[in-house]
């Protein structure tokens, strides 16, 4: 590594190393062929070997820590089994379950829904699958396949719902590399990697000066002795444990948090979220629970016909709104219809053919512009419109409650950070949400996606480091342009790839708890590096005395590396347990449909 460094013209970490080593060997090989002495083999021998323990030990800490980034429950994206039950007689039920990608096997049936990810390569058994591949080769078109072709991982489902049987085993390790794909990064500065980049630099040729002066100094005294400070100058003060400090007191946070629902696309995002200045909300399905509430429909009588059909196409969608009404109309005894060229419209609605009538289940501007005639008179309050082969039908009205504690959560950010409510629903309840965020925020009703990207970026270009929080499903726009993207989602295996920061429904009321335990870890940082330059500055004090031999400088460096990392494990966990980020998950549970 030290000779690719040098081609490069650049120092690493390992050059003083190198010279170290090569300075002792050349040394006893002089000694040894002019017949001087015996040279220090016996010390360079223990040397390496202690030299090799330290890097062992570094590499087991970084194959750790993407071990657990990149595979053990920390790529949130969980996924329905179904089972098929024999009933009484010759009926079969089928039984849905969520489970994690870690207990999906070969010959599993899976159901995924319109914007899921395919988990792996499976063979379609039921629907219609138009896969966009965008996550895995960055072509958007939808590609369509028919029954019985091969699904591939990573694939998104953007038609309607499709029944797939898997045909190879999972590879987690492949799917979390897709969240990281340079179509998903946003081009931020990583502060620490940079800074121990920059020091590094320094800290070479600073130590490669103090280990030649203190060589030259003890060698017109004692060559011994001058031998012994230059090689444990250059062996004792090299900045490993700086380079773990951040990689690793980060990773732990990401492992912290994800315990608890709170899932991070890299441990970068930890540093930007200490770093924010403005905190922007979506409303339905983020600051209200989209699943909560009474739902009703308003309009004229619907036949068990047309039921069906509205439950049909609203089960194609994850989208909440279109979970409540399947609720609402559920009905066991009766299979779904099947359902054709369905489209979701983000932000609108979705539309499909249900036995060969095109029915539509969206907001009021939507169906208008798509020339359904919508009566004056009905209100323009939170509802799903329904239009039936472009006549209108109704609507369905749903109540949105506040999630437990959000009034605590604005109260709370609000005191430090500038704070933005973004909706997409009419302005009617402005007086209730005005009274929420109070006078200083910005309320702004009837957005488009296109409407939130672009508040985000004029936020953004007035310095302000912007955090959007959303649904997901709407606000991937917002979302993928924000400093940092909370994806808010019902389920936690819901994927959402724009995002930065994927948190369960139920943890919202604890995002000002992330923020401060973000702020906390990067202080953890902090002290780390504190921590390995006063090691640093001892060691290269003793060292330089020609008081150290290089066996005893390779025994202390390692010893430098644990000291951080046993402080960084403690500090974060102290810290998240001080944070109030809630209790650990428990594993998803059956649930029959």
């Amino acid at each position: 590594m030290a000779w690719l460094s040098l081609r490069q013209r650049q120092l690493s970490l390992e050059v003083p190393i190198a010279v170290g080593i090569t300075a002792l060997f050349a040394q006893s090989v002089f000694e040894v062929v002019s017949g001087r002495g015996e040279g220090y083999f016996d010390s360079l021998a223990g040397l390496l070997f202690f030299l090799l323990c330290g890097r062992v030990f570094q590499q087991k800490v970084f194959d750790r820590l993407s071990f657990d980034r990149d595979y053990r429950s920390f790529f949130p994206l969980s996924v329905i089994r179904i089972q098929q039950l024999a009933g009484p007689g010759s009926n079969v039920s089928e039984s849905e379950q969520r489970v994690s990608l870690a207990q999906i096997q070969v010959g599993d049936r899976l159901r995924l829904r319109h914007g899921e990810l395919i988990p792996a390569d499976a063979r379609l058994l039921r629907g219609e699958a138009r896969v966009d591949y965008s996550f895995v080769t960055g072509e958007s078109k939808p590609i369509r396949r028919q029954l019985g072709e091969l699904l591939y991982a990573g694939g998104c489902q953007t038609g309607g719902t499709i029944d797939v049987e898997i045909v190879k085993p999972v590879a987690q390790s492949y799917l979390t590399s897709l969240w990281n794909r340079d179509l998903f990064r946003k081009d931020k500065d990583d502060t620490f990697n940079t800074l121990t980049n920059r020091y590094s630099g320094r800290f070479t040729w600073v130590i490669l000066g103090i280990a030649t002066m203190a060589g030259l100094f003890w060698a017109a005294i004692d060559p011994t002795r001058g031998m012994r400070a230059f090689v444990g100058v250059l062996i004792v003060a090299c900045p490993c444990a700086l380079a773990l400090a951040a990689p690793f007191t980060l990773g732990t946070a990401v492992r912290v948090l994800g315990r608890r629902g709170i899932f991070l696309r890299n441990p970068h995002v930890i540093e930007i979220l200490a770093r924010i200045s403005s905190v922007v909300f979506d409303k339905t399905g983020t600051l209200t629970a989209a699943r909560s509430g009474e739902t009703s429909f308003v309009g004229g009588p619907l036949s068990a016909a047309d039921e069906a059909a509205i439950r049909a196409l609203a089960l194609q969608s994850a989208h909440p709104l279109a979970g409540r009404i399947a609720a609402e109309l559920s009905d066991e005894r009766a299979n779904p219809p099947a359902v054709r060229e369905f489209q979701e419209h983000p932000g609108a609605g979705v539309s499909g053919q249900v036995e060969g009538v095109p029915w539509k289940l969206g907001s009021a501007d939507w169906l208008r512009g798509c020339g359904v005639a919508i009566p004056v008179t009905i209100s323009e309050g939170p509802a799903v419109h329904v239009a039936r082969n472009g006549h209108y039908q109704g609507l369905f009205t749903m109540q949105h409650p506040l999630r437990p504690e959000i009034d605590q959560l604005i109260q709370t950010l609000s005191l430090n950070y500038e704070l933005a409510l973004l909706s997409g629903d009419n302005a009617d309840e402005v007086a209730r949400f005005q009274k929420l965020f109070g006078l200083p925020a910005t309320l702004e009703f009837n957005q488009s996606p296109a409407n939130k990207l672009e508040f985000i970026r004029a936020r953004q270009q007035q310095g302000q480091v912007v955090m959007m929080v959303g649904d997901g499903l709407n606000d991937a726009g917002a979302l993928r342009q924000s400093d940092v993207g909370v994806a808010v989602v019902e389920q936690i295996g819901a994927f959402s790839p724009a995002s930065d920061v994927i948190l369960e429904a139920s943890r919202v009321q604890r995002l000002g708890n992330v923020i401060r335990f973000a702020r906390n870890t990067v202080g953890v940082v902090r002290v780390s590096f504190v921590i390995s330059s006063l090691y640093n500055l001892v060691g290269l004090s003793i060292a330089a005395a020609g008081q150290l031999s290089p066996v005893v400088c390779a025994v202390l460096m390692p010893l430098s590396s644990v000291t951080v990392i046993a402080f960084a494990v403690v500090a974060v966990h102290w810290v998240g347990r001080r944070a109030g980020l809630g209790p650990v998950l428990t594993e998803p549970t059956e649930v029959r449909l």
